[in-house]
């Protein structure tokens, strides 16, 4: 087994509040060395800004790995979603959401993970769950080519999403109000 923690690489400020090690990002790949974890989950806000040779040679020289790169950061700096009641906010998060993939695979993170920045499907109009099912494949035939995979992030009641989405994805085909929705996106 190995073990990551999540830190916001260079560029978010304030703190994020999902990242387990806060401060700079040297200040928190020496804590992780220290702790001796494998890897961290990067917290990314703008991937085209960062340097993504530079944080791989620095995680590199702390004998760490890049894990995941976290979708998390993104929607708590900016409000933005894949699902997004305004569709030009949407359309810049589906943007965003390939720039997440492009700087993975820069930084040789097999993840991108999408929590709450998928959204609610409740936001947009007609079908959320086809909404989402489409953005999630056209996306991933980008990760499929640049080698990276994209995880869905099985939030609770309490992050308010949409609790189906995440049983959808991962083969749920329970009997509740979202499995009909869930059924729906697992055929596609």
């Amino acid at each position: 087994m190995k073990i990551s923690l999540v830190v916001q690489a260079p560029g978010i400020f304030p703190s994020a509040p999902l990242a387990v090690l806060s401060g700079t990002f040297a200040h928190g790949l020496q804590k992780a060395a220290s702790l001796g974890v494998d890897g961290l989950e990067l917290a990314v806000v703008d991937p085209e800004s960062l340097d993504a040779l530079a944080i791989k040679e620095q995680m590199a020289s702390c004998r760490l790995a890049v894990s995941a790169v976290s979708s998390a950061g993104l929607r708590m700096a900016t409000g933005s979603s894949l699902l997004h009641r305004d569709a030009e906010i949407s359309r810049n998060a589906i943007g965003r959401l390939n720039e997440l993939i492009r700087f993975a695979a820069q930084v040789q993170a097999p993840l991108v993970t999408i929590g709450s920045f998928k959204g609610m499907r409740g936001w947009v109009e007609g079908n959320g769950w086809e909404s989402l099912r489409d953005i999630l494949k056209d996306a991933a035939s980008t990760a499929m080519r640049l080698g990276v995979r994209l995880v869905i992030e099985p939030l609770n009641r309490t992050n308010r999403l949409q609790p189906g989405i995440h049983r959808s994805l991962l083969g749920y085909r329970g009997g509740n109000r979202d499995s009909e929705g869930a059924n729906r996106l697992i055929q596609a």
